[in-house]
């Protein structure tokens, strides 16, 4: 018998979202996070160069996402871990081969439209992170691993996807996967750059998938596992490089 979807959320954490975890996310890491790294390095006079400073401006700040909402929403989140247990034989699996199958799907179609369209198959985004996978690889390895997927998940599945869900469930899909897809080209459109908009169909399609994978399962551990498995299978060749 199929599960229905049944993770939608409630009017409080509705007024959650719009008010503080979106605005912290948006502003808070990108521009008020960027504005007191700086402070603290000219005031200390420290000497980093903009690679470091970006792998510790994200190791903090997402720490920090982690911390804060998982606090706001740990009732939400034990009741889903506990069926995750319940079931992790069945989750697991369906994360790791099924999930993983169709995000390699995802990325291959993505990548290919945005090298057709633009000629260039990576965003700035993904080349930032390559970059600093380089100098600072267990910093990107934990952030990208651990921290980004709970973050992203709780906030486009957890919280958009369960609430454009209770009118919609394409909808749900379309607008959870444009807004994470937007998120990873947002600096560089906003810096003027048009040409990284080409780049949003692979985000939109990763979004897509795993929100898919969040409806299919009712257990939003499985979209986080799948996530976590593919930013690993990106980053580990870095360590042997």
């Amino acid at each position: 018998m199929k599960r229905k979807f049944t993770r939608l959320i409630n009017k409080d954490t509705k007024c959650l979202l719009l008010l503080v975890v979106l605005p912290l996310y948006v502003i808070g890491g990108n521009w008020i996070g960027n504005a007191l790294l700086k402070f603290v390095i000219i005031h200390f006079h420290l000497s980093l160069d903009m690679q470091t400073m970006v792998a510790y401006l994200n190791l903090i700040i997402d720490s920090l996402y982690v911390l804060f909402m998982g606090y706001l929403y740990k009732d939400l989140l034990l009741k889903q871990w506990r069926d995750f247990i319940s079931r992790r034989k069945e989750l697991i699996l369906y994360a790791c081969v099924t999930g993983l199958a169709c995000i390699y799907a995802a990325n291959l179609i993505g990548g290919l439209v945005s090298l057709f369209l633009s000629g260039e198959s990576m965003s700035e985004n993904q080349a930032l992170i390559n970059m600093i996978s380089l100098s600072h690889p267990f910093i990107i390895l934990f952030t990208s691993v651990f921290l980004a997927p709970i973050v992203e998940e709780i906030i486009f599945r957890g919280m958009i996807f369960g609430w454009v869900y209770e009118w919609n469930a394409w909808v749900a899909h379309i607008v959870s996967g444009f807004l994470f897809g937007f998120v990873h080209i947002m600096i560089p459109v906003l810096q003027g750059n048009a040409s990284e908009w080409l780049h949003i169909v692979s985000y939109f399609a990763m979004g897509m998938v795993l929100s898919v994978l969040y409806e299919r399962k009712n257990n939003i551990f499985v979209p986080m596992l799948t996530h976590a498995a593919n930013n690993l299978i990106v980053i580990l060749p870095i360590f042997f490089l």
